[in-house]
């Protein structure tokens, strides 16, 4: 339900004694952002990067497309944006999927059931036709042919079928260390296909994602997500840069898919010497040999460690270990930084201890007995 609808705040929107607007509005739905209400509290479509392309529709109103009062499952898209219908079918009441202009862009493709938006955005375009920014490289340069054959019995087709055999013609290096590895991402097992996370064409999210990275790990892994962020204190890594800074996406040697050992993991940032990998672009930080990449100044806000790489001992204290031993508290693993801190989010203290306790003694007791 539209926010002010929802709120009972008709007023944001209606004059309730009169006005030169249809419905009583304050102000049109169309305009520019001075003169359109909707762009009080809404800035889509305002700003054009500088080789993008805005949609036309904006100039006749947002009312062109959406319905102000629609109310319905928000998981579905037409009711999520309080669109007059669902796409593609908004798109194509003015967009004719048989013209020879469209045509012509879609490689003669079978357009007319395809999610339009997944490719453009339906207000404005950081590229030409409205296309988002990160663009698969045969998309952005038109190689239609080399994933797609030609249509049969007028539906889509793919090259070796599609799957995970056709990404793999381009990407063998992914495949590779899928093969190899001994821990790999259970989406493998479940699908053959890597669009699951990955548009195939363009998309607003780097690395070509779907969704946002945070958002898109939590599509899947919820529960795990949902018992985390009701925490007070959330590690950056996990819900703002994102998962993959310490998880591998697709599949790594070691547990839970990390990018290292847990300690050599978490002293690339902590550690006292942490200053990242030599890289070309000074306004990025590299790490784990350029598989990730982060603000050049990500390092200032980290708290860090008396402990340099590699260290044996020197945390809490000079001579505490942080490795090399058993878990006193569980000694069928060893000790590691995750034996005394949770690596994603903690209620007791900033310091995130398993134990959810603001003072460290707790966690202290359980094995200094």
């Amino acid at each position: 339900m539209h926010s002010p609808v929802a709120e009972g705040e008709c007023t944001t929107c209606h004059n309730p004694h009169s006005s030169a607007n249809k419905n009583l509005l304050i102000q049109p739905t169309s305009g520019g952002p001075s003169e359109n209400l909707c762009l009080t509290c809404h800035d889509t479509g305002v700003q054009v990067a500088a080789k993008g392309s805005r949609h036309a529709a904006l100039d006749l109103g947002c009312d062109t497309c959406h319905v102000t009062h629609k109310t319905g499952d928000a998981g579905q898209q037409e009711f999520a944006f309080h669109l007059s219908a669902s796409v593609p079918d908004l798109c194509l009441t003015c967009h004719d999927a048989a013209g020879p202009e469209i045509k012509k862009a879609h490689a003669n493709q079978p357009i007319t059931k395809t999610n339009c938006t997944s490719c453009h955005n339906p207000h404005a375009g950081e590229s030409a036709k409205l296309t988002y920014g990160f663009a698969h490289p045969p998309f952005a340069e038109r190689q239609c042919d080399a994933c797609h054959e030609a249509p049969k019995d007028n539906k889509i087709a793919l090259v070796e079928g599609g799957g995970r055999a056709l990404c793999y013609l381009c990407h063998d290096a992914i495949q590779s260390q899928i093969a190899s590895a001994k821990q790999v991402h259970g989406v493998f097992k479940q699908a053959d296909t890597c669009t699951n996370c990955h548009s195939p064409h363009a998309t607003a999210y780097p690395q070509h994602l779907k969704q946002p990275l945070v958002a898109l790990c939590e599509s899947c892994h919820a529960q795990q997500a949902e018992q985390q962020t009701t925490k007070k204190f959330l590690h950056p890594p996990a819900f703002q840069a994102g998962c993959t800074v310490c998880h591998e996406p697709h599949a790594s040697d070691y547990a839970g898919r990390l990018r290292a050992g847990i300690n050599e993991l978490c002293m690339s940032c902590h550690a006292s010497d942490a200053q990242g990998e030599a890289s070309s672009d000074p306004k990025n930080l590299v790490l784990f040999g350029g598989t990730v990449r982060l603000p050049g100044d990500y390092l200032a806000s980290v708290k860090r460690l008396p402990l340099r790489k590699g260290a044996v001992a020197g945390h809490p204290m000079a001579n505490h270990p942080v490795e090399g031993k058993a878990d006193p508290s569980n000694p069928e693993k060893p000790l590691t930084c995750v034996a005394c801190h949770n690596p994603h989010a903690g209620n007791g203290s900033q310091r995130m201890f398993v134990t959810e306790t603001r003072s460290s003694s707790p966690l202290c007791i359980r094995c200094h007995k």
